[in-house]
């Protein structure tokens, strides 16, 4: 009884968040998405690359539309609710005027967004109760930790990023290793890499998958991986110049930034300085990366904690850390240490102040007769020199903390890699 409760409740508090916030940028790009993908039947992936291609030419600068950069399972597995969303008789495009970085300013919402943004964030929430329904077979407290963390609830319910359902996958292929189901752990990582940085666990997985089940086994787990890759093989050969560099390219061109020191980037208004820079330091995190994966499969560490330190490795040693990626790990190192409940406050202040409170609020403060005093006094007080300068300290300040808290549990993790 006490596991449908824990379960429940962590679906009640999603539910009752997801209809009334939304980080506007990134759902409004699955919302475009799905709109010219189901609604006209247009490759997102050539649309993506021929904006980039736009932007590139019309300033002459390494930009990318920060648009779909995902493998396309997640947007397919969106289509049906989108679909169900129109049968209701939805408005197909619910945000509107989302087209450059002073969109909080022209941003407009029809009367059917909450609607859309409860259907929308359908598939993670129920990642999120999947989820803690697998903790709790492995320890109660686990699941209500998980249940009402603020950061998983923020995440999913509040912005809307899907790093809940990449968790899940790798906790599931977790325990389809330990089964020895390797073709079904093939499909769960090779799902999971929607977002492809859990290719930092690649190594780490295969050797796992080798170990337990040798040359039989890796040939089980490889075919898995290609029954759940027919898709991205589709959208490959439909157009690979455009699938590569909205799936790859845009990924190693970024600039540097997150909770990390590298937000000092930010200030630095040379794109060209930033990617060259940026692309350094990616470089330096390949090699520490590499020594410590190889160190953790030669000592046999157990699955889930070699997952957990390659992807830490990876993830937060790496030039850009999006406040949703502790998400993805959140799980497995609940299992692993009891300090993870610690790290939850530094993505969730970070998001806060980098993005605030108001703009993941618009779609509630659209209703309010005022919006357009609120939306005018909150950017005329964050683009002032004081707050602005304060702002960016201060995120200097928190990401520099996260990268010391996370080098910190990364060496705990090593220094005991059987415990």
């Amino acid at each position: 009884m006490d596991k449908v409760r824990v379960v429940l409740t962590a679906l009640i508090i999603r539910l009752l968040f997801a209809p009334f916030f939304a980080h506007i940028w990134d759902v409004n790009t699955i919302q475009v998405s799905l709109y010219y993908f189901y609604q006209h039947g247009i490759n997102i992936y050539e649309y993506v690359y021929n904006v980039s291609m736009w932007l590139q030419t019309s300033t002459n600068l390494p930009l990318y539309y920060e648009g779909y950069a995902y493998l396309p399972h997640y947007l397919l597995m969106n289509v049906p609710l989108y679909s169900l969303y129109l049968t209701l008789g939805g408005d197909p495009l619910p945000i509107k005027n989302v087209f450059d970085p002073s969109h909080p300013l022209k941003v407009a919402f029809s009367p059917d967004v909450h609607i859309f943004l409860l259907i929308i964030k359908l598939p993670i929430i129920l990642s999120d109760a999947i989820i803690v329904w697998l903790l709790y077979k492995i320890n109660r407290k686990l699941a209500w930790i998980y249940a009402l963390s603020p950061y998983s609830v923020f995440i999913s319910a509040v912005w809307g990023m899907f790093d809940s359902l990449i968790a899940l996958l790798l906790l599931v292929t977790i325990l389809l290793l330990r089964d020895r189901r390797f073709f079904e752990a093939g499909i769960a990582y090779s799902l999971s890499l929607i977002k492809l940085y859990t290719a930092y666990a690649f190594p780490v997985v295969i050797a796992e998958v080798w170990r337990g089940g040798k040359a039989k086994g890796f040939i089980r787990f490889v075919l898995g991986a290609l029954v759940a890759q027919t898709l991205t093989i589709y959208f490959f050969t439909k157009n690979p110049t455009a699938f590569l560099s909205t799936t790859l390219l845009f990924h190693g061109e970024r600039s540097g930034g997150g909770i990390t020191p590298l937000n000092i980037l930010w200030l630095i208004f040379n794109i060209e300085f930033n990617v060259a820079f940026s692309k350094l330091v990616s470089a330096i995190l390949v090699g520490v990366w590499s020594v410590i994966t190889l160190y953790v499969v030669k000592k046999g560490v157990s699955i889930e904690k070699a997952i957990a330190i390659s992807m830490i490795t990876g993830l937060f040693l790496g030039k850009l850390v999006n406040e949703q990626y502790l998400l993805s790990v959140y799980p497995l190192l609940l299992i692993i240490t009891s300090e993870t409940h610690k790290l939850e406050k530094y993505p969730l202040i970070f998001a806060l102040l980098n993005s605030t409170p108001i703009y993941f609020a618009l779609p509630l403060l659209a209703s309010f007769p005022s919006y357009q005093s609120i939306l005018m006094l909150w950017h005329k007080i964050i683009v002032s020199e004081e707050i602005f300068f304060l702002r960016h300290v201060t995120l200097f300040i928190i990401g520099t903390l996260m990268l010391f808290r996370m080098v910190d549990l990364l060496i705990a993790l090593l220094s005991k890699p059987r415990g």
